[in-house]
């Protein structure tokens, strides 16, 4: 199958009104990843399982080769490996997780009065009676400042040099971009799941034109790719999120800086102030080499799937605008950011129609604050 995601993926399907066209994968031809194959794709082998290889795509269900070597099949990792069943934590999650120490993700067990920073329910405390009271891995101090944008991706505009300073551009080794994604911390960046396959890459942070060095760019390596353990590739592609661990932290600066992520839960509407950003395909409105931007209105979820299909659009998803503007091939994984009293990261593109110009029919991001909790639960504990 191949598959057409937002910036950087595609969809291809024979029934056009049935699915959903297009996603970006990093090779040239958007050849979709099969997720199916059985690769250890990461350099950690697991210990082996005893799962059936049921999970969402056919990953294996025993043989300890998902990414990161975990365990193949006892249903212990938050997310839905394939084992005795249970409620995860986060989205898509079917399984109960092995229990975590408070001390291992450096809190400190305290009575709850006591706790004035975040508690984490989570986390095993010893002694009775305590909460695991966690330092905020996600500090709102430095994050979402940016210049002021006016009001002004396919027939977007060329943005201001380092208007979305956590703007990331997902690239090979040979220098190819294939995805974008967006710095929430200075070692960890958000990308869309459908982005990634394990091989190597690096992230560029600072950049505008991609064709020259204009100073502010920092390229640094990725150590760790962590996919949501309940990603399908299958629609409506639920849980379309990845995490990259960067090898070493970025020192953030007026061109490199981190989107804030929203609260677990948090909502936005039409009546905010939205934008997307990203080197993606403009279909010959634009230099592709330059970042673009456009101003986009959220579609609420209703709309959206009365547009697709109602088993095309869940709670995790957010749309945006009506298919005839918007992201296209390249721009996988970048960010839709919406401003509050600062920006914010409200979505990683995920999917649109074939094509990118199709008047009716949504942009489909994956919405990040039903992540919030499984993003900071991976900071904390890789």
């Amino acid at each position: 199958m191949k598959v057409l995601v937002l910036i950087v993926c595609a969809f291809i399907f024979t029934d056009a009104a049935s699915v959903p066209k297009w996603r970006q994968k990093r090779s040239m031809k958007f050849s979709h990843w099969p997720i199916a194959s059985g690769k250890n794709w990461f350099p950690d082998d697991g210990t082996g399982g005893t799962g059936d290889g049921s999970y969402p795509g056919g990953l294996p269900g025993g043989d300890g080769s998902y990414p990161g070597g975990l365990p193949g099949g006892d249903g212990s990792y938050p997310g839905g490996l394939p084992g005795d069943g249970g409620g995860g934590w986060f989205p898509g999650a079917t399984t109960t997780p092995a229990p975590i120490s408070c001390e291992d993700v450096g809190g400190y067990c305290l009575y709850e009065a006591n706790c004035n920073a975040e508690p984490g329910p989570q986390y095993v405390c010893e002694t009775e009676g305590l909460v695991c009271c966690l330092p905020p891995v996600l500090p709102d101090s430095k994050c979402g400042v940016t210049k002021e944008v006016s009001t002004r991706i396919v027939h977007g505009s060329e943005a201001e040099h380092n208007r979305w300073p956590w703007q990331a551009s997902l690239q090979t080794p040979s220098d190819f971009h294939f995805c974008g994604g967006s710095l929430i911390h200075e070692q960890w960046v958000v990308t869309a799941a459908h982005c990634l396959d394990g091989s190597e890459m690096k992230v560029v942070l600072g950049e505008h034109d991609r064709s020259i060095a204009q100073g502010p760019e920092v390229t640094v390596g990725v150590i760790k790719q962590i996919l949501h353990e309940g990603y399908s590739e299958g629609a409506p592609y639920p849980n379309d999120i990845a995490l990259l661990k960067l090898e070493t932290p970025v020192q953030l600066t007026d061109e490199i800086r981190t989107a804030c992520i929203p609260s677990a839960g948090e909502s936005f509407t039409t009546e905010d102030n939205c934008w997307i950003s990203g080197w993606g395909d403009t279909k010959d409105t634009g230099d592709e080499t330059k970042l673009h931007e456009l101003k986009k209105t959220i579609t609420d979820n209703p709309t959206c799937a009365n547009k697709w299909g109602a088993e095309y659009i869940i709670d995790t998803h957010i749309c945006v605008g009506n298919g005839d503007k918007g992201a296209c091939n390249g721009d996988s994984g970048g960010p839709l950011s919406c401003q509050k009293d600062k920006w914010y990261l409200a979505g990683a593109t995920s999917w649109g129609y074939n094509g990118c110009q199709t008047e009716g029919y949504p942009n489909v991001y994956t919405r990040v604050s039903e992540y919030r909790d499984w993003i900071t639960h991976n900071i904390r504990t890789n």
